[in-house]
Order: structure tokens, then sequence, then C-alpha cells
């Protein structure tokens, strides 16, 4: 498409550039030259007024000169001397101002005859008056010095007319620039108008004309009038434009006609919209009488206010006349907790499951809408009870138990809806939950009630610690056993730690079982304790508790006085130690007689050979069973020593293993020693003996066809000694390991299986093991069955217990 108005504009902007480049250059031109001529007379001028100052300066020179031969006073010198002394400056600044000009030679002719006529006359005459002054007054007439002035005056008259001239000419070109400027810029101010008027008569032709009819024709479309066109003349940009709104009126055109089709669909959509907010109004309302139900709800306290919180919001958001509420859970039967607007002697205290609406919600779990046949509800009414029109039983569920149903009665002919049961099903889960937690909250407080009178009525100390480290709850038993104690129940738990450890009996594993039980929260502590002040002693164990999400809830500690126990063991261990000195001595003799009998009876019959035998092993077994009552005496009351020498375990093992080779072949169980050499500090007797123990132990409990391993082996990266006894027997259960090194303790599986044994030896081997400084503990075996591990350091026990 051609755009001939921007061309048009571009062509006539152009045009008037270069007409007004070329009125400029003429203006510039003449202002050039009228500057040049400017410059030239100013030039011509001063070298007039210096070539008149010359002359004045010349004619005092002659003037002063004339003066002083006239009078012959030399006062009159002075015009004369002034003259001589400005005469070569003024010389010098004539040169210089004529200097590479054309009228050069003029000023030179004229400066060569002021030299000649002031070097040649002027001087030489003064000098010469001086000296002689009628020869200079002669000299002066004899007509030379005339003819010299005439010389003068004639080269400066010539010198002046030619600067006039110069002048003249300077002027006149002068006046002819200016005059071809002038004429210049008239004629391209003419010119530029007539560009200017032209190119307006275009515009108005080309461009407001048709810009006129584009406004009147928006002003129309504007107005609604989607009739209007303009006419489309030219093809340059106002045709365009022309072109542009008449497509744009026939698209509106064709628009309105399906905006009127829109409005139209948005006129259905808005009743569509003022319908679904009417529906939303009552969406908030029912939102609002939810929320408000449910605030009533929490803040209810006890079944009776919250039975009458539900019959009362449901009959209002239901518009009913009637509510009653039976609740029933845990398989009892539901029973009446409420009611309002019903008559209550006409209401069942009770209803059973399937009986009525109110018995097929509670078999079923769904509401159910009954008629007047069905109704449970009845209103007082003028001439007595008045049975409800229509009746909406209502669920309370919990999952799938149903807790509770609310039954809602209306006196009009106005059946339930749809919407009225959905609403009533949604009232119905914000009181189940409500329901349900009053429930929990009578369970939990009657459970509350049982587990205080359990911790008031036990004969135990218990106290609860927060995970604050405060107490939390604590019973009749601890308060009095801390008041006797002097353990403040409150204050700080360090208070409390700082008079437990003084109580302590061993306060070093006590510190470090309460900082364990401290810092980590599944960490467990037992403390023995012993009051000296009255002989008392307790046992104090701290267990962690948590809640059924393994959340940590705190600390429980119990405390059970065990001073009956420590007397009894007391009395116990007096009584031991007594019957063992007390049985010493007659073993003693016995075994001396048996000797003695064996002695004297030269050839003893098969019979008496027999009672002796039988004799001594009895005897032999009464002093073992005395020996290991005296040893577990000596180690429990820390009496207990040994005396250890350098030895090699490997040999003291393989020497057991040998020992006990006889009773293993005789239940057809095999002893295998596997020992590497293994130099450690030990009493070797008592070491053969817990060695001892332990294969014998294990010989005994292991069944024929098992095995039994010792294995010995040196540790260097510790510097220990493992001793290791592995059976594939009959094993010990975990609950009975911790157990096992107690006296007199045996397993239920020995004493079931008649398996004999005192329960000492255990005992005797843990005490033999301790003194040297070591550590047994029980682990599992080969096949199921048990081990014993035993660490003993090699350079043998740090120090030995004195006797």
């Amino acid at each position: 498409m051609t755009r001939g108005l921007g061309r048009r504009i571009g062509l006539v902007s152009v045009a008037a550039a270069a007409l007004v480049a070329v009125i400029v250059a003429a203006l510039a031109l003449g202002v050039v030259a009228l500057r040049d001529a400017g410059r030239a007379s100013a030039a011509a001028e001063r070298d007039i007024a210096l070539a008149n100052r010359i002359q004045r300066v010349v004619t005092d020179l002659e003037t002063g000169e004339r003066g002083f031969l006239v009078s012959g006073d030399e006062r009159l010198l002075g015009p004369f001397n002034e003259a001589r002394r400005v005469l070569p400056g003024l010389l010098a600044q004539a040169a210089g101002a004529a200097d590479g000009r054309a009228e050069g030679w003029q000023v030179a002719a004229v400066t060569a005859a002021i030299r000649e006529y002031e070097s040649r006359w002027a001087v030489p005459v003064v000098e010469l008056a001086r000296r002689d002054l009628p020869a200079a007054r002669r000299r002066i007439g004899a007509g030379d010095a005339l003819d010299a002035v005439e010389r003068l005056r004639g080269a400066y008259t010539v010198f002046v007319r030619g600067q006039q001239a110069d002048a003249d000419r300077t002027r006149k070109r002068a006046d002819r620039a200016g005059r071809r400027a002038i004429a210049a810029g008239v004629v391209g101010a003419i010119a530029c108008g007539l560009l200017v008027l032209g190119f307006g008569a275009s515009l108005v032709r080309s461009v407001v004309r048709p810009a006129r009819a584009l406004a009147d024709a928006v002003d129309r479309v504007t107005g609604g009038d989607l009739r209007a066109t303009v006419p489309e003349r030219s093809a340059d940009e106002v045709g365009d434009l022309e072109r542009d709104l008449n497509v744009m009126v026939r698209a509106l055109r064709e628009r309105r006609g399906t905006h009127e089709a829109q409005l139209a669909a948005i006129d259905a959509q808005r009743d569509d919209l003022e319908s679904t907010v009417a529906a939303l109004e009552d969406e908030k309302a029912w939102v609002s009488a939810l929320h408000r139900f449910v605030e009533r709800l929490v803040a209810a306290s006890g079944l009776p206010d919250l039975a009458g919180v539900v019959v009362e919001e449901i009959v209002h958001d239901l518009g009913g006349d009637a509510a009653v509420l039976w609740v029933g859970h845990g398989g009892a039967t539901p029973r009446q907790v409420g009611l309002t607007g019903a008559v209550a002697s006409a209401v069942p205290e009770s209803v059973e499951p399937g009986a009525g609406a109110v018995g097929r919600v509670m078999a079923d779990g769904e509401p159910v809408v009954a008629g007047r046949a069905d109704a449970r509800l009845a209103v007082d009414g003028l001439g007595g009870p008045v049975r409800v029109r229509h009746e909406l039983a209502i669920p309370l569920r919990q999952g799938d138990e149903v807790l509770g149903v609310v039954a809602v009665g209306r006196l009009a002919d106005h059946p339930f809806s749809a919407a009225d049961v959905a609403r009533g099903r949604r009232l119905g889960e914000q009181a189940a939950v409500a329901l349900a937690r009053t429930i929990e909250e009578r369970r939990v407080a009657r459970l509350a009630g049982i587990n205080a009178a359990v911790l008031e009525a036990s004969n135990f100390g218990v106290v609860l610690f927060g995970p604050d480290q405060q107490v939390v709850t604590a019973n009749r038993r601890l308060r009095e056993l801390w008041e006797d104690l002097r353990i403040p129940l409150g204050g700080a738990m360090e208070d409390r730690i700082t008079r437990v450890l003084e109580l302590a009996v061993d306060r070093g594993t006590a510190e470090a079982q309460i900082a364990g039980a401290t810092a980590v929260s599944d960490a467990r502590a037992e403390i023995d304790l012993h009051d000296p002040d009255d002989g008392r002693w307790f046992t104090s164990r701290t267990d962690p508790v948590f809640s059924p999400t393994e959340e940590p809830l705190g600390w429980l500690t119990t405390w059970r006085e065990t001073t009956e126990e420590h007397e009894l063991e007391r009395v116990r261990d007096e009584f031991v130690a007594t019957v063992t000195h007390e049985l010493r001595t007659p073993l003693s003799s016995v075994v001396a007689a048996t000797d003695l009998l064996e002695d004297e009876t030269e050839e003893p019959t098969a019979g008496q050979r027999h009672w002796t035998g039988m004799i001594r092993r009895n005897v032999d077994r009464l002093l073992r069973l005395v020996d290991d009552l005296l040893t577990v005496a000596r180690a429990e009351s820390g009496r207990f020593t040994v005396q250890p020498r350098e030895e090699d375990l490997a040999t003291i093992a393989a020497d057991a293993a040998q020992s006990a080779q006889a009773a293993a072949s005789a239940k057809d169980v095999e002893v295998r020693a596997e020992v590497q050499p293994s130099p450690v500090r030990v009493d070797a007797t008592r070491m053969a003996q817990a060695v001892d123990n332990l294969l014998a132990n294990a010989v005994k409990f292991t069944p024929p066809g098992g095995l039994v391993r010792i294995r010995v082996a040196p540790r260097p990266e510790d510097a220990t000694v493992v001793l290791e006894v592995a059976d594939s027997g009959i094993g010990i259960p975990e609950e009975d390991r911790e157990h096992l090194f107690e006296r007199f303790y045996r397993a239920p599986a020995a004493t079931e299986g008649a398996i004999p044994g005192t329960g000492l030896g255990l005992t005797i081997t843990k005490a033999i093991v301790d003194a040297h400084g070591g550590s047994v503990r029980v682990a599992d075996g080969i096949d199921g069955g048990t081990a014993f591990v035993v660490v003993l350091p090699a350079g043998g026990p740090t120090q030995t217990p004195a006797d």
C-alpha cells in the first residue's frame, strides 16, 4: 500500500529545508562581506589617524626648530624634543600596521621622508644653531630645507589620499553585499511563505477534511450509530484510517448481535446466580447455626449439660417441637438423658434395639423418618399428651458404634425432607464427638479415681516425675517415707538427688545410674539406700514412662523398705556361718573315725568297704558344701582373698577339662578344649575351682550326645584374657539369667528336671572372678545351649582385699 501523505510531507520538508539553507547561506555571505568591509574600513581609519598623529609630531618638530632659530631660546625646543622622543615609536607602529599590505610602499615612503628630514635637516640645524645661530639661519634660508619639507608633505598627502580611496572602495563593496543579502532574504521569505501556504492547503485537503469526517463518524459510532461510514477517497494513511474505520464499524455491527445474545444468556445466568446466592445465604445461616452448636457442645460440662445442649439446638435447627436424647454405649441399653418440649411420662426411659424408629437407628446406625404410627414423642395438648405427626431419629455414631439417638418431632403436617435428614446427620456427627468426649472424660475420671485409690492403698512409695523433673503425683506411702528420710517433695530435683546420694549404699554407682536415667529416656536406675540414724534399708527403682505413641512422659520411681529383708539376710548369714563352723568339727571327727576304722580292719569285708565308702563320700560332700558356704559368706562379707601369681590360663582350663572328662564320659557328653597360651596373674587354685564349677554345670545340664566346649584366648587389644565355657544343653531363658549368680538360686528347668545341685557354684564362680578384677556374663551357647564368658585382666587384680 502506498503512503503518499508521508512522501509529500517529506518532499515539502526537504524543499523547505533547502530553501532555508540557501537563504541562510546568502545572508551569511552578506554578513561576511560586511564584516570584511568593516574591518578594512576600520583599518583605513586607524591608518589615517596614525598618519595625522605622525603629521602633528612632524609639525611639532618643525615648529620647535624654527622657533629656536628665530628666538635663540632653547626653551622653545620643548616640542622639538618631545617630537623626537615619540616619533620612533609612531613610525614603528605605522610600519607594523602596513606590513604585508598593498599600501605598504606608501607607508615606507612617508617613513623614509620623515627620517630624512629629521636626520639631514632638523637635528643638524638645531645642533648648528646651538653653536652658531646665524649660520643655522643662513642654512635655513638657502632653500634646501624648504624642499625637504615639501617632499615630506607630498609623501604624506599621497598616503592619506590612498587610504581614503581604499576606505571608499571598502564601503561601496559592503553596501553592495548588504543589498544582495537583503534581496536574498526577501526572496527566500516570500518563497517560504508560498511553500508553507501551499503545504497548508494540501494538508487541509488531504488530512484536515478527512480527519474531520473521521471524527464525526467516530462520534456517531460512539453514540451507538453503527451505520456511520466515511468515503474512501485516497490511498495514503488517511485512506487507511477511513478503510479501518469502515471495517471496524462493520465488525461492531456483527458483534452487537452476538453481544445481544450473550446479554440474554448473562441475564439468565444472573437469575441462576441470584438463586445460588440465596442458597449460599441459607448455607451461611446453617453454618452459623452449626458453629454455634459446636461452641455450646465444647462449653458443656458433664452429660446432663451436654444432653440439654443437644436437644435444644437440634430441635431449634430442624424446626421441631420436641426432642429426646437416649444414650447407651458398650452394649448397654440406651437410656433417656435429656428432653425438651416432650412429655416425660409419655417417653420411654429406655429403648430396645430394633423396637420402633429409635430402635432401628440403634441397630442400623442410619437416620430414620417415621410417621405418627411409629413416633415415640408426645407434647402437651389441651386434652393431654398429643403424639407428633412426624419424627426423625438421628444416630450419634463414633466409628461403627452408635453411642445414642436423638429423636425430633413435629406436630404440623410438614414431613422431614432429605435436606432435614442431611442436616440432622451433620448435627448428629458433632453431637457424637462431644458425647464420646464426655464418655471418655467420665471413664478417665473413674480410672483416675481407681488409680489414686490403688496408689494410696499400696505399701510401696510411688512418685511420678514429669519431663521437667518436677513431681506430678505421689502416694501417701511415699510422702511418709520421704518425710522420715528428710527428702524434700517439692523444690528442685538437685535437692532430692543430693539427699538420695547421702543415703546410697554405693554412692558412685548411684551417681552413675541417676545420671544415666535423667540423660537417656529409656535408662533405668535401681539404688539401695540405708539410713544410719534408725538402721532402715530401702530400695529405689526408677523407670521411664511413655505414652501410647512412645512420647516420653517422665519417670516413675518406686520406694520399697527392705529393712526386714536385710535383717533376715543378716540372720541367715549368721546362721550359715554358725552352722558351717559347727558342722566342720563333727564332720572332721567322722572322717578321722572312718580313717581309723579302715586302718584297724586288716581284711574288711565287702559290706564293711561298702559302708565305709558311703560314709567317706557323704562326709566329703558335706565338707564341700560347708566349704562352699564359707566361701560365699567370706565373699559377701568382703573377706574373700586371692593370691595371684603368673600362670597360664590355658593350662588351668586344660586340666579342668581333663578332670571333667570322667563325668562327661559317663553321660556320653563330649568335652572339647580349644585353648591358646594365655599368660595371666591369677590364684591358680581359686581359678581352677571356678572353671571346675562352670564345666560341672555344663556337663550336668547337657543331655547325652551333647557337646561342652571350653575356649581360652588372649585379647591383646585391651590386655585381657577370655575364657568361654559353652554347651549344647537345655539352655536358660532370658528372664532367669539375671538371677543365676544369686546364692541358692536354681533355674526352674533344673528343679523340674530333678538335676542335683545347691545353687552355690555360680555364686562362688562370680565371687572368684570379681576378686580377680574380671567379669562373667551369660550368653547363648551351642545349638540353643548356654555359654558363660569370663574376662580377666592379664595383669591381675588392681588390688587384693585384705583379710
